[in-house]
């Protein structure tokens, strides 16, 4: 192969790719009681069964296995993962199982969250954030119910309330920055760029600056927002319960297109390149491009039964078997009468530059080449 093929190739590799190829699929011995999480090239998934499993990222080896029933998502981020019991959150290596540390806490009503060294608990109206390397308290703060996932954005801490109020707050103190009223029952924010993003209210899509809190424009949607939303550089992305797909324009908040996705969707869309992907209960995810038309679909071994797990390049790195940072995702699949199965995806090959044939040699020719030893 030419250095210029060569090249090729690797030039097609780097860009954002769907990972719409099925790297391999392995059956668990029970339905995942909550979505998998992937990081440090490990993939995690917890069974109803009360087992913690974990899969090599690359080619779905055994990597260990921990009797634990979770009793609330997990978290993980490149070196641990989170593993909320009745009473307690236990911080395992994500390489080994080993357990890091362990800290007793009220019954969690949101799912807790690891990145950049920081773990955020919220049990009732208690935020505690904790250093991931130890598990020491770092702050405590007292605000309302907390029942969704905060968010982080730099040094703040996006927090929705369930008396209607987002706030922003110091990550390194837990001070209190800001607080705007959104609506009733706000979702999980999204951040992206200086905006923060959410659904409230029931049927309302709010953007805010994550600077001051302040409103920026709110739109409505047929029905309550599912997960949470994903955007580009110019669009921000929505899926409601009414099984719509909504592009919506950054600066606006306009309605640019929708689709019908056909069927319920299991998470909030995932934008991966020049692909917007909604997973839902089915065998295949549906694909869409960015100005709304149809892409190929990912066809799954069987029906999903949660939300699948995404990882990003930072997290994929680890994990990619062809040594480069990619996207990937982890799926739970399982039909009545099948085994439940966790497969892994990842981009597809890329295709090779047709060559040429040269109706000349072009250089001098060479001798032919010995085997070794002659």
């Amino acid at each position: 192969m030419t250095a210029a093929v060569i090249g090729a190739a690797a030039a097609a590799q780097s860009d954002p790719v769907f990972p719409s190829a099925i790297r391999w699929s392995v059956e668990i011995p029970s339905a995942a009681a909550w979505p998998p999480v992937v990081g440090g090239g490990v993939v995690v998934v917890a069974t109803l069964s009360g087992q913690v499993l974990a899969k090599r990222a690359e080619g779905g080896m055994d990597a260990w296995t921990v009797e634990m029933a979770a009793a609330a998502p997990l978290a993980a981020d490149d070196d641990l993962v989170l593993v909320p019991v009745e009473g307690a959150v236990h911080a395992l290596a994500l390489g080994s199982g080993e357990r890091r540390w362990t800290v007793e806490t009220a019954g969690l009503t949101a799912p807790p969250l690891i990145d950049g060294g920081w773990v955020i608990l919220a049990a009732g109206e208690q935020l505690t954030a904790l250093s991931a390397a130890d598990g020491d308290e770092v702050w405590t703060a007292r605000l309302a119910l907390v029942e969704r996932r905060p968010a982080f954005h730099g040094g703040l801490l996006l927090v929705p309330l369930a008396d209607g109020r987002l706030v922003g707050l110091d990550l390194e103190s837990g001070s209190l920055r800001w607080e705007t009223v959104v609506g009733a029952n706000p979702t999980e924010p999204f951040p992206f760029g200086d905006r923060v993003y959410l659904g409230v209210a029931g049927v309302l899509f709010t953007c805010l600056r994550t600077d001051t809190g302040s409103e920026e424009w709110t739109a409505r949607l047929g029905a309550g927002l599912r997960g949470t939303a994903a955007a580009d550089p110019d669009r921000i992305y929505t899926v409601s319960m009414d099984n719509l797909l909504r592009a919506f324009r950054r600066s606006n908040g306009a309605v640019d297109w929708k689709q019908d996705l056909g069927y319920r969707p299991l998470s909030g869309p995932i934008v991966i390149g020049p692909t917007i992907a909604v997973p839902g209960r089915g065998a295949a995810i549906r694909m869409f491009t960015r100005t709304g038309g149809t892409a190929a679909a990912l066809a799954l071994p069987a029906s999903a039964v949660t939300a699948p797990g995404v990882v990003r390049p930072r997290a994929a790195r680890a994990a990619d078997v062809a040594g480069e940072a990619r996207t990937a995702l982890a799926i739970v699949t399982g039909d009545p009468g099948k085994p439940y199965r966790l497969s892994f995806t990842g981009p597809p090959l890329p295709a090779l530059p047709a060559l040429t044939p040269l109706s000349v040699l072009p250089g001098e020719a060479l001798p032919p080449m010995a085997p070794p030893g002659r």
